[in-house]
């Protein structure tokens, strides 16, 4: 269990960190922050953030972390939606989503009150949470980025607190009808190789290769698909 003195140690490094650095002009990110800094920024975020679930009473942490000018990484939240991804953007999106996590989960207390009475003015739109993801350079393309929204859109998945994605569509069978999407996505000629670890990783599943591969197999076509295939319909 975390301790408040280590608590108070792990927002004092926080602040240390962010202070001074530009993370966001226009649409280059990032700007002064290396990888060594956005992990421990990740991972102090992650220790006050298990304190503060542990006591969320403690209204002056509460206070000390959500003072904290956390509002610069916004612009990379969004934009993380649009680019190839780095280490970087990942633990500052990863850092973000706990914050986010961390008000929302605090609105009705009354330590959150008191915080956020005194905290500055920071626009946080909750919806953001739903639409931005960190993709790794080796899946990351504008053809999987516009199914990916599509599919989210249509509810076949969802993003996970960890910024990761979770396949709905289909229940327990789901992993034949996302194997087929992520084919036509990686493997549209039925020749390529597919990153499977990275997608292992994405989904949070195993063996997804071989559901991939697979699909050149089918000789029946399933009535599923049909909905798969809108996904695509005006992208290249």
């Amino acid at each position: 269990m975390v301790q408040k003195n280590e608590a108070e140690a792990a927002i004092r490094i926080i602040e240390d960190i962010i202070k001074g650095k530009v993370f966001c002009i226009e649409n280059d990110i990032p700007l002064s922050l290396n990888e060594i800094e956005a992990k421990r920024l990740y991972e102090n975020t992650s220790l006050v953030q298990n304190y503060i679930y542990a006591n969320d009473k403690d209204s002056e942490i509460i206070k000390s972390f959500l003072n904290l000018d956390h509002g610069i990484l916004h612009g990379c939240f969004n934009i993380t939606h649009y680019r190839p991804s780095t280490e970087v953007d990942y633990y500052l999106s990863q850092t973000l989503i706990m914050r986010l996590d961390i008000r929302e989960r605090l609105k009705s207390n009354t330590a959150w009150s008191k915080a956020e009475d005194s905290e500055p003015t920071e626009t946080v739109i909750s919806e953001e949470k739903k639409e931005c993801y960190i993709l790794r350079k080796e899946i990351d393309t504008p053809r999987a980025r516009m199914v990916f929204d599509k599919a989210l859109e249509n509810k076949y998945m969802v993003i996970t607190k960890d910024g990761r994605f979770k396949w709905l569509f289909g229940g327990k069978r789901g992993k034949v009808r996302l194997g087929y999407m992520l084919h036509k996505i990686y493997r549209p000629k039925g020749i390529e190789d597919v990153p499977e670890q990275s997608l292992n990783d994405l989904f949070g599943v195993t063996s997804l290769s071989q559901t991939i591969y697979q699909v050149d197999g089918v000789k029946r076509k399933q009535s599923w698909r049909e909905d798969i295939d809108k996904l695509f319909e005006g992208i290249e």
